[in-house]
């Protein structure tokens, strides 16, 4: 701790500057006070960088405190000012506040004895500032450090399914059955729709959140072109709305597009056939979304009940609809087939 304050005290006024060096010196022994009379020795005494605090009259012969609280600034914008004045206009005071002062004291002798109590508030209020910006700053660089390590978990994560892929690819290889073919397809881009919920998140600025919309687009284009060798005879139509879900939300909800997207490009349109995906996700109130997911093909067979199949991909869709999304759902068999399901964001669940 430092044994003295240093005060720079500039005053064109020899009693008031003997006034004020009293109050501090001699009443307080915790005081050093360096005295300017002009604007020349001000400049001059500011070069040291010694000074804790400046006190400065409001109304100096050829100089004014504002001037001084500009200099200051100029030089040490830390360094606080108080400006000690004769008058006692608010105006003055709300002027010289606005324009930078730590605080303002009236020049009489029962204002100057409480100086010391008003320059000690001013430099406590200056260290708690000081502090709490270095806190913010350890705070800042704490959260850019858990931002990178949480970008790269993204990244590693979307590789390391990526190599998955590759692998159950080249496992596949192995195979001719058409089946056991498309077990492996199936499960690939499955674990792709997952790989493209961490893609989107790494490269997002907020990586707790993304967007469902762009999201499901970027999906269905993929999912298209991998699965169908006809896909310029399927158009996908979109009518997506911007809906903002976290992570607990999208994964699942990944999954059941992949499911609700590869069933129709399989399977509504056979031999060749022409026809629609439609594809609309929108906010239906504060809190709930919808999902539809529609095709123009043959439909699904008239005996088919999704909830009692042995389909691993109706499955699925049952499942995650409404155990993990625990959404309502609707299913349409006129002119083609549409899935329907309301649903609402996911709480975050808290990891031991």
């Amino acid at each position: 701790m430092k044994p003295f304050i240093n005060v720079l005290y500039v005053d064109d006024n020899p009693l008031d500057r003997e006034l004020v060096r009293d109050a501090l010196e001699k009443e307080h022994e915790g005081f050093r006070v360096t005295e300017a009379s002009s604007r020349r020795d001000f400049e001059f005494r500011l070069q040291d960088d010694g000074f804790d605090l400046v006190l400065s009259d409001f109304n100096i012969l050829g100089f004014e405190g504002l001037q001084v609280i500009e200099a200051v600034k100029c030089r040490d914008p830390n360094l606080p000012v108080i400006i000690v004045t004769g008058t006692g206009s608010e105006e003055i005071a709300v002027e010289a506040m606005r324009c930078g002062a730590a605080d303002y004291v009236i020049k009489n002798p029962h204002h100057i004895q409480r100086l010391p109590i008003t320059i000690h508030a001013v430099l406590e209020k200056l260290q708690l500032q000081r502090e709490k910006a270095r806190a913010e700053e350890t705070i800042k660089a704490s959260l850019q450090e858990k931002e990178v390590l949480l970008r790269e978990i993204y990244h590693r994560t979307k590789n390391n399914m990526q190599v998955i892929c590759s692998l159950l690819k080249l496992q596949s290889s192995r195979f001719s059955d058409p089946q056991v073919l498309q077990a492996f397809l199936d499960t690939g881009n499955r674990i792709r729709s997952m790989a493209l919920v961490h893609e989107k998140l790494y490269k997002s600025n907020d990586m707790s959140n993304l967007d469902l919309s762009d999201y499901i687009k970027d999906l269905a284009y993929f999912l298209l072109v991998a699965i169908s060798t006809e896909n310029e005879k399927i158009t996908l139509h979109f009518d997506l709305h911007p809906v903002i879900v976290n992570i607990e939300t999208a994964m699942p909800c990944g999954l059941l597009v992949n499911e609700l997207i590869s069933n129709a490009i399989k399977y509504a349109f056979p031999e060749g056939r022409k026809g629609t995906i439609s594809i609309c996700l929108r906010p239906t109130t504060d809190r709930d979304i919808e999902l539809r997911v529609a095709d123009d093909g043959v439909g699904l067979p008239p005996d088919l009940d999704i909830w009692h199949t042995n389909s691993l991909g109706f499955k699925l869709i049952t499942s995650i609809g409404q155990n993990q999304l625990k959404g309502k759902f609707e299913v349409h068999r006129d002119q083609g087939t549409e899935f329907c399901i309301t649903f609402r964001e996911l709480d975050y669940q808290p990891r031991v």
